[in-house]
């Protein structure tokens, strides 16, 4: 069986196809205040990246008090900044116990409004710094 080929626009951008979602795909790193409801940091790469490849090749420096609360995409964060929260994971072996499946849900609803941040911003593509000023604009008086 042979397989398909993407069409001459997809093989142009062939950075941004992925060959497994058979689309192109991108990835996108946010650094939000959840105090204020701001985007502080906005970075985005070719689909197929790491998550953690992401963080670091965007420059993001965290400062020693504050607080990180990301997705388990970003584990080896955990060995540069101190104050690092993420959700843990399941094994087949070891299974989550009621205590990490509370500590799950508490770091997922303090990330909610980070998520609708990101959603709001993803709608509009690669257009992404102008949306983030956009955005933070608004929120301004």
């Amino acid at each position: 069986m042979q397989r398909k080929r993407p069409s001459s626009a997809i093989i142009k951008q062939r950075h941004w196809y992925s060959w497994k979602k058979k689309r192109l795909t991108l990835k996108m790193q946010l650094v939000v205040d959840q105090a204020m409801g701001t985007i502080l940091c906005l970075a985005h790469a070719a689909g197929w990246w790491h998550d953690f490849r992401v963080l670091k090749e965007s420059g993001v420096r965290l400062h020693l008090e504050t607080e990180a609360m990301t997705d388990p995409g970003n584990q080896g964060l955990q060995k540069r900044h101190g104050k690092t929260t993420m959700p843990k994971k399941r094994s087949k072996k070891n299974p989550l116990t009621m205590e990490d499946k509370r500590h799950n849900c508490t770091i997922s609803k303090a990330r909610v409004p980070a998520e609708h941040i990101f959603v709001a911003v993803k709608r509009f593509g690669l257009r992404f710094t102008l949306i983030a000023a956009a955005y933070n604009k608004n929120l301004t008086p």
